[in-house]
């Protein structure tokens, strides 16, 4: 980039001041770069020393540059303070951060983004990162190529929650959660009073399918994942279903390593045959029914399951597994509209939680039992009766 020599600036340390500022915004410089040595860029400004020293030296007392003994000088985290015309066409880009999809459930939740940023003529950046460790640095190198809203679907407990809900102020740009952790509720698509509803009537649903089926015991499976904030409303409706129906609770939490699901059976073996297990996800069912046949364990006569997600991998057991219904679009869609209404200064969660039906298959034992049109009926009507008796909330 050529020296700027601008008529505003009167003096030339102003100049370099102005220049190196000029380098970050257009991302000759980024966050965490070491600039080259003073005497190169008095070469380059065509300068002496100490005119770009003291340059530099008054962008570090702005917190953009900070000089590390022994080091140099460094781009500090901290230049999101800049506010750099945005890129041609950065108003229709929004910014996906998270880690790399490893479940098949990540995958259909982005690709459900992409679908819904689509329909509404929006670009779709996905950034993965290995930690939030240091979520400015992130955030920072995002901001400085500019876009309209930073999505952050898939955070877990363990992402550094409190620096990233630290943080998020010294932006310009909207942030939108999938999860209302603690300091991020504001930012998150739906209502905090509301999330996680969806997924409660969708285990209170099953569990009282299964009652109906006959069932005498009821396990729930959960992922071993530190405090996963979404384990809570599986836990809630759950113990609810059990003190309400006198139900003696079968909590059981497996890692998602091969060959993990095995150490439930052993707790299991004396509900053998008259037992339901309501799965977290597809996931965690599809590893439950292999470590089943590994143990000579019948699909649905010895335990009879039921997922969630709906994923095609599910569809394809043998048995098929019945499985929730997760409302992606619904999910992508509330997130796409409150960055849209965020970026224009207003606000837009979703208020009202969305039924998550229950595709029947062979794995839960319903067909079997009733035969497959009274095993519908039988989820028709405990989906009035559920919704007929959901408490209002906030008066609506």
């Amino acid at each position: 980039m050529p020296y700027a020599n601008s008529t505003t600036d009167k003096f030339a340390y102003q100049r370099v001041r102005s220049t190196i500022e000029e380098m970050l915004l257009h991302g000759e410089l980024t966050i965490g770069d070491r600039l080259p040595p003073i005497r190169q860029l008095a070469e380059r400004f065509h300068c002496n020393y100490h005119t770009v020293r003291k340059g530099l030296d008054a962008l570090i007392r702005e917190e953009l540059l900070e000089s590390r003994t022994g080091s140099g000088v460094f781009v500090r985290g901290g230049s999101r303070t800049i506010s750099p015309a945005p890129a041609p066409g950065s108003e229709t880009v929004l910014a996906v951060v998270c880690h790399p999809p490893i479940q098949p459930t990540d995958a259909q939740f982005i690709a459900s983004l992409h679908e819904e940023a689509e329909k509404r003529h929006l670009n779709l950046e996905l950034h993965t990162v290995s930690s939030f460790s240091q979520p400015r640095r992130i955030f920072d190198r995002i901001a400085v190529r500019g876009c309209m809203a930073i999505l952050l679907p898939l955070l877990r407990s363990d992402d550094h929650i409190d620096e990233i809900a630290g943080c998020l102020e010294d932006y310009s740009i909207p942030f939108v959660v999938g999860t209302p952790f603690p300091g991020l509720e504001e930012r998150c698509y739906e209502a905090p009073d509301i999330f996680g509803i969806s997924t409660q009537l969708a285990v209170k649903a099953s569990f009282r399918y299964f009652r109906e089926l006959g069932f005498e015991h009821i396990a729930l499976l959960l992922p071993a994942e530190t405090a996963v904030r979404t384990n809570i409303p599986y836990l809630e409706s759950y113990t609810q279903m059990c003190v309400d129906s006198q139900t003696p609770p079968l909590l059981q939490v497996v890692d998602r390593l091969p060959g993990a699901a095995d150490s439930v059976f052993s707790v299991l073996q004396p509900f053998r045959g008259n037992l339901g297990i309501i799965c977290y996800d597809d996931e965690v069912a599809i590893r439950l029914s292999k470590a089943a046949v590994r143990h000579g364990w019948k699909i649905p006569e010895d335990i009879a399951l039921i997922g969630l997600g709906n994923i095609p991998e599910g569809a394809e057991m043998d048995p098929p597994l019945t499985s929730v219904i997760f409302p992606y679009d619904y999910v992508a869609a509330g997130m796409i509209e409150c960055a849209q209404a965020l970026a224009s200064g207003r606000s837009a969660q979703r208020t009202t939680p969305i039924w998550q039906p229950i595709v029947l298959r062979e794995s839960c034992g319903g067909i079997g039992r009733l035969g497959r049109e009274n095993a519908q009926k039988l989820l028709d009507s405990i989906k009035e009766d559920l919704l007929n008796t959901q408490p209002e909330r906030n008066g609506k």
